[in-house]
């Protein structure tokens, strides 16, 4: 599973950026694993990892992804391996997503039987949510919770299920 992958992946090399101490023949800390030699990686200030790794979880594990045949639809497909997010009651957040100009944070709470108490939590006095649809059309049951310059929608999803977001336009 792509997921388990991601997930594997991101916890060995960010294992490796985040020692709090130098190892002799691997590299510093906080430096990227940007160049593989024949012996495994070396450590070079590069780019790529740093920015691709994130936006692999982002898309692989949380799965937040534009919708290209509708643009006002995003779509979530939560995929978050177990040894992520072990526990019930257990949250990931991903903060400051954006999209179609609106911002938001992603929070999933593991509930029992695959299922994600989902929340968007939406900077405004009224979420841009109009509708959640399971992959096979039906529509989600969400609440709305209003607040001062804070707008959350929650839901229940499954975990490895997709769903699409309709929003409204700006």
């Amino acid at each position: 599973m792509l997921a388990e992958l991601v997930y594997e992946t991101a916890d060995r090399t960010y294992r490796q950026w985040d020692r709090r101490a130098w190892e002799k023949g691997v590299p510093m800390p906080g430096v990227s694993l940007e160049c593989w030699g024949l012996e495994g990686p070396k450590g070079t200030e590069g780019y790529g990892w740093g920015a691709t790794l994130p936006l692999h979880i982002i898309r692989s594990i949380v799965g937040y992804r534009e919708c290209r045949e509708r643009p006002e639809r995003m779509v979530l497909s939560p995929a978050l391996p177990k040894n992520l997010v072990p526990d019930v009651g257990g949250q990931l957040a991903v903060k400051n997503l954006s999209f179609r100009g609106h911002r938001f944070n992603l929070v999933y709470e593991r509930g029992g039987n695959a299922q994600l108490v989902t929340s968007l939590e939406f900077q405004g006095e009224q979420p841009p949510v109009r509708a959640i649809l399971s992959w096979d059309g039906n529509k989600v049951p969400y609440e709305v919770r209003l607040g001062k310059g804070l707008s959350t929608v929650t839901c229940t999803l499954r975990n490895m299920c997709a769903y699409t977001l309709d929003f409204a336009r700006r």
